[in-house]
């Protein structure tokens, strides 16, 4: 098998998402699978591209069954690579949209549990927590995330709103 064969699908790949040519890309993801199918770069690249691909539907009889494909294609990624935080984070955000707010929780736990300073994964998990009605650790996880966001440039612009919510939920 010729790596550089691999390297140019995988790149075909991601330049088509980047020009919002989805459907390219995916067909680009499939053939780059069918080369090296336990990838996990190009696994996590083609659950990207499909969840890409739900988001531009507009009928969620649609959209569903996309989304459970790429949550299907995140769960093997951590299958070949358990410490891939962004997969787990990623399967998070995708049951979120599904209103799966347990499942949710465990996949935002399990990134944090990879990397315990995960900002974007500490923010949704308090922002799920809440939606859960479960204050506590939704404050617990509103703490750790403005702990985490005061070292995080990247975090920063979050870290404000993080502060409204510790408050509108301590003085409940």
């Amino acid at each position: 098998m010729d790596p550089q064969a691999i390297d140019s699908w995988n790149n075909l790949g991601v330049a088509l998402m980047e020009n919002d040519q989805l459907d390219e890309a995916k067909t680009a993801f499939e053939a780059l699978l069918k080369l090296t199918p336990d990838s996990p770069d190009a696994l996590f690249n083609y659950a990207i591209c499909l969840t890409k691909t739900a988001e531009r539907e507009t009928s969620s009889e649609r959209k569903e069954p996309i989304l459970r494909q790429a949550l299907d294609v995140y769960a093997k990624v951590l299958e070949i690579e358990p410490k891939s935080h962004k997969a787990a984070y990623n399967r998070g955000v995708i049951l979120h949209s599904l209103n799966d707010i347990d499942s949710e929780i465990a996949a935002y736990l399990l990134a944090i549990n990879i990397k315990p300073a995960y900002g974007a994964a500490l923010y949704n998990l308090a922002a799920a927590y809440s939606l859960k009605g479960d204050k506590e650790k939704s404050i617990q996880a509103w703490e750790k995330y403005v702990e985490v966001a005061r070292t995080d440039a990247a975090e920063r612009p979050f870290m404000e709103n993080a502060r409204k919510e510790l408050i509108r939920l301590k003085a409940q």
